[in-house]
């Protein structure tokens, strides 16, 4: 009887694997016959087309854009059974970022690549569980908290303007990634986290190496099927630096909570008070009311797990802490290769300004920096730091183009596609920021700019993500003048990036800063 009982459950096993394994192959066979007009380089047996891709990650982005340079708009890729297909036409864009067939986030690339590092977070999650984390998120970065933030803008701007004066005064070549990465973290723990950054000055150092490591370490694993195991990964070199990395961050997630806690309970009379007074009030009714603190205090934000809340911290500080800083520095080495256009911001802020180099920036002042703002979006479209973005089909869509996306598909957003495509932006290698007038943009696709993602999904922090740049920018540049040293990038073309998590500046942003007569 125990026998037969043996048997059965072998057999059902069996038949389970056997039945998976069909509907596997037939889902592979749909996707084969449904994509076989789709242009892709060469596939071969068990790796597919991971030779097209395969070589050291600072070679990946080249390989990306020669892929879309040789084959079109849309490519196709398989990476052993798994089939990509890389979208990059504007009306095709709108598609996927809107239609509701295409808003979940495959497990390959997210959840088994971030989630063991990060913990589930709005960047991995669907469906239900990413409705409710946004709806609970987003009132932390409405425009009345995210004026509140302005004093801490301005600053950590003159913290790196201090910074630059030292280099200055010396006039030797400096990386300015670093000083945008220090500038950031700092902002990010006094606005975002609503944190005072002198508690945690020796967690938030460590945390802004171990973000700065981690996103390409999260990379490298992401893009290498065989370290999905644990026990594989193990046995790479990258593993016990990826451990410290999540070590790293836990702990800084752990003092942050600590100390948010321990503040509460000890204020809570004043709270009450607050509480109260914003209530008679309402214009300061959510005045610091950030992430964390909305989290700690709002109704819905109490219904997060522990395990919900850390997730959601280290994706937030992960996040914002690397595309903000990168973009920073990306700015910065633009407009220090393009000095016309870095006199055009000068005069603007003179105009502005009125020539006053110590004023603060004001929330007024922020909207009439237009020239500013478009030099900001366009280093955003030569250098998006999110490099990709990725859904997953529930079932099969027709794209306006007439391309079918199948189900099971991992589709591919990168905006280096769209943001360097010749007939959506004439001469794309030419920086000109000048193609946002709205001269220039009339008629032009709104999902052809995309580098905070779109739709449903797109970045829910990117106002504060822009209204801190151009703070930082207009700080800076009334104090100094930024340049390249001799040998450097003779136009921003030249400039090299390395395809992770983030687009990070390839060998560092080489400038250096001479203060303004």
């Amino acid at each position: 009887m125990l026998e037969l009982v043996v048997w059965c459950a072998v057999g059902a096993v069996v038949a389970r694997a056997f039945l998976w394994v069909c509907a596997a192959a037939r889902e592979v066979l749909h996707q084969l016959w449904v994509t076989r007009d789709i242009p892709g380089p060469p596939s071969y047996p068990l790796v597919g087309s991971f030779l097209a891709v395969a070589g050291p990650q600072e070679e990946l982005y080249e390989k990306l854009v020669a892929l879309r340079r040789q084959l079109g708009p849309t490519v196709k890729l398989w990476l052993g059974p798994v089939l990509v297909i890389i979208v990059s036409r504007p009306r095709d864009l709108e598609l996927v970022f809107t239609d509701p067939r295409l808003q979940a986030k495959p497990w390959l690339m997210y959840a088994s690549s971030l989630e063991p590092c990060l913990g589930a977070g709005l960047i991995t999650m669907s469906g239900a569980d990413y409705r409710r984390h946004r709806r609970i998120i987003a009132p932390s970065f409405a425009q009345d908290v995210l004026h509140s933030f302005a004093p801490a803008f301005n600053a950590n701007a003159r913290r790196l303007s201090e910074r630059l004066a030292e280099l200055a005064e010396t006039g030797e070549v400096f990386d300015a990634s670093p000083l945008s990465r220090m500038c950031t973290s700092y902002t990010v723990c006094e606005t975002v986290l609503s944190a005072d950054s002198s508690r945690l000055e020796e967690d938030r150092e460590a945390v802004v190496k171990a973000v700065y490591r981690g996103v390409t370490l999260m990379f490298h694993r992401g893009i290498r099927p065989w370290y999905r195991s644990d026990l594989l990964f193990r046995l790479s070199k990258n593993y016990h630096d990826y451990q410290e990395m999540v070590r790293i961050g836990d702990t800084f997630v752990s003092k942050v909570l600590d100390l948010k806690m321990e503040a509460q309970q000890q204020t809570e009379t004043a709270r009450q008070e607050e509480e109260a007074e914003a209530a008679a009030a309402p214009s300061k009714s959510r005045r610091n009311k950030a992430f964390l603190d909305h989290l700690l205090s709002s109704e819905e934000g109490k219904t997060l797990t522990k395990e919900e809340l850390s997730g959601e911290l280290k994706h937030l500080v992960a996040a914002s802490n690397s595309t903000t800083s990168d973009t920073l520095s990306f700015f910065m080495y633009c407009i220090a290769i393009r000095q016309d256009v870095q006199d055009k911001i000068v005069e603007e802020l003179d105009s502005v300004f009125e020539g006053d180099r110590d004023r603060e920036v004001g929330l007024a002042d922020l909207p009439k920096l237009k020239y500013l703002e478009r030099t900001f979006k366009e280093t955003l479209r030569c250098f998006a730091p999110a490099p990709i973005y990725a859904r997953q089909p529930d079932s099969d869509v027709k794209l306006p183009s007439g391309v079918t996306l199948p189900k099971g598909c991992v589709v591919v957003v990168s905006p280096h596609f769209t943001h360097k495509d010749p007939d959506v932006w004439p001469d794309p290698a030419e920086f000109d920021p000048d193609r946002f007038l709205p001269e220039n943009s009339r008629g032009r696709h709104p999902h052809s700019f995309i580098p905070f993602s779109a739709g449903t999904r797109s970045c829910v922090g990117q106002r504060f993500v822009m209204m801190f740049l151009k703070t930082a920018a207009a700080t800076v540049l009334r104090r100094f003048r930024l340049e390249t040293p001799p040998g450097g990038p003779q136009s921003v073309a030249d400039i090299r990036a390395i395809f992770s998590l983030t687009l990070h500046v390839q060998g560092g942003a080489q400038i250096r800063a001479r203060r303004r007569e």
